[in-house]
């Protein structure tokens, strides 16, 4: 009963995700990728691949610069950014 639940919120929260009109993308304590929905990766022309390998936040920003999705400075900022709310953790 309880992993039919699980299995069912799983579910829902993929259709959420892949279903809303904003990109989003999370990341772990670790900095590794923990949630990146279609949106996302569409909008910032990034590769499957980011996804599947669960890629880091560098790994992320490097994509998003190399495809032209955004500056380096901006993935600068980015990046120091994600430094910054780790090291509070």
């Amino acid at each position: 009963m309880a992993r039919e639940r699980e299995a069912a919120l799983a579910s829902q929260f993929d259709t959420a995700l892949n279903n809303m009109p904003h990109g989003l993308c999370m990341f772990r304590a670790d900095g590794r990728l923990a949630v990146m929905n279609h949106r996302f990766s569409e909008m910032m022309n990034l590769s499957d691949d980011l996804v599947q390998r669960r890629a880091s936040a560098h790994d992320i920003i490097a994509g998003c610069i190399s495809a032209g999705s955004i500056s380096a400075p901006s993935g600068k900022m980015i990046l120091a950014e994600i430094e910054h709310t780790q090291a509070r953790i």
